[in-house]
């Protein structure tokens, strides 16, 4: 059994992009100029932790807990303006605000069922973020909260097979003080299930599949997409030291990436084919 308690102090000076007085409009409707002004952010960090390993029956769990407040954090306050011949443009800016606030925990467990044949493994965490911005010279702050789990079962019979299934998932709740309509809830998951099989004298077989779901109801995005990928491989040399395989990656053609995010006052959802 292990139990850790730290605190840090980090001061961290400005990225150099964000001290540029320059104004970017590679996106006309999005503009973002530098900031020359900018201090350093001041970062006080407390951690609490807690872990247990029994090395007999191979259990263990952990949980960790986090605060940490930041004075004069950077944030991108953002400025709406009218422009002829162009519309609405966003303008945004670093600026040094008072004060920013974290608090999160995560609790990790592997049990063993049936020692070095059947596990279970669980983990968990949740996180809660205060951060002050600024909107066209209104003074708002974010509410964020962050909870996100899986779980996962291991089954190894025998050393011919193996067999692995779990699922993961979290939920992200952003809220604004002030312009509520800038709320934000977004979700997603994944279940997967993957298997290794020696099913002749030097072949094998191995498969994974994931099923994943990505949604943004504030902005109706619902994507849902099944990766496959299989193989079969045969080892060959009288050392072993070398393959022949035969793989089908993305069996489905649906090989997409997506990525959701969300921090101080901006959502950025990627889609990388």
């Amino acid at each position: 059994m292990r139990l850790e308690v730290g605190y840090t102090n980090d001061i961290s000076a400005p990225d150099f992009n964000d001290l540029q007085p320059i104004l970017n409009t590679s996106n006309p409707a999005y503009q973002v100029v530098g900031n020359p002004d900018l201090t350093p952010e001041n970062a006080h960090n407390i951690d609490l932790g807690l872990h247990y390993w029994n090395p007999a029956s191979f259990a263990s769990i952990g949980l960790n807990t986090y605060f940490n407040i930041t004075k004069d954090p950077i944030v991108y306050n953002q400025v709406s303006v009218f422009e002829p011949g162009t519309g609405m443009v966003t303008i945004s800016t670093p600026e040094n605000m008072n004060q920013s606030s974290n608090l999160g925990s995560w609790l990790w467990s592997s049990v063993p069922i049936i020692k070095t044949k059947l596990t279970f493994d669980v983990n968990g965490g949740i996180n809660f973020s205060k951060t002050p911005t600024r909107f066209n010279d209104v003074e708002d702050k974010i509410l964020s909260q962050g909870i996100d789990g899986g779980i996962n079962i291991n089954f190894t019979p025998g050393t011919k097979l193996v067999v692995s299934a779990g699922a993961s998932g979290g939920f992200d709740k952003i809220r604004y003080t002030v312009y509520e309509e800038h709320n934000q809830d977004y979700y997603n998951y994944t279940l997967r299930i993957s298997g290794k099989w020696q099913f002749v004298n030097r072949m094998f077989f191995e498969s994974n599949f994931n099923y994943s779901v990505y949604k943004n109801e504030s902005y109706g995005f619902d994507q849902s997409i099944p990766l496959w990928n299989a193989s079969v491989r045969r080892i060959i040399g009288k050392k072993n030291k070398f393959e022949m395989r035969l793989a089908a990656f993305d069996i489905f053609n649906q090989n997409i990436n997506i990525s959701q995010y969300a921090t101080q006052n901006y959502i950025q959802t990627s889609e990388t084919n």
